[in-house]
Order: structure tokens, then sequence, then C-alpha cells
């Protein structure tokens, strides 16, 4: 296959290839809104949903591991909405 790197350690593969998190980012995941204006918190490196956020959600500043099997890569999740 071209383009292929192979390697012992699949985690290594995948890693080489995620993009890092933006230039000011703070270890805080951002919070996007999807299609079906659902919000969620998502992994700031793999963008894979982590926790979904209600009108009435409140979490301060609560660490988080990525549950993706390629990531596993922890950040903060940060939202008080009013």
């Amino acid at each position: 296959m071209a383009g292929y790197i192979r390697s012992n350690n699949r985690c290594d593969d995948f890693q080489e290839h995620m993009n890092p998190p933006e230039d000011e980012f703070d270890g805080v995941a951002t919070v996007k809104i999807f299609p079906d204006s659902s919000k969620w918190a998502v992994c700031p490196w793999c963008g894979k949903k982590a926790v979904k956020i209600l009108p009435e959600t409140r979490i301060l500043k609560m660490p988080y591991k990525c549950k993706n099997s390629k990531c596993r890569k922890e950040f903060i999740v940060h939202v008080w909405e009013v």
C-alpha cells in the first residue's frame, strides 16, 4: 500500500498523523454544535465527542481522558454557560 507507514505499534502510527491542537491551546476542550443542534465537548486532538452539553450543564475544570482507542490524550472539560 502506497503511503502506509508500517510499525509494530499502531498507536504511534496514529499519533504521527494526528492534528495537534491549535497554537492558543490551553488544555481545555472546545464545545462544538453538531448538525442535529446538540452541543458536545470534543477532544482537541482527534475531535471525538467527549461529553454532551445540555443547557443546564455546568462543569468546572473536569479532567477527562479521550475514549478513542487510538488517542487516549488527557484534557480539561470546562463548561459554565449561563
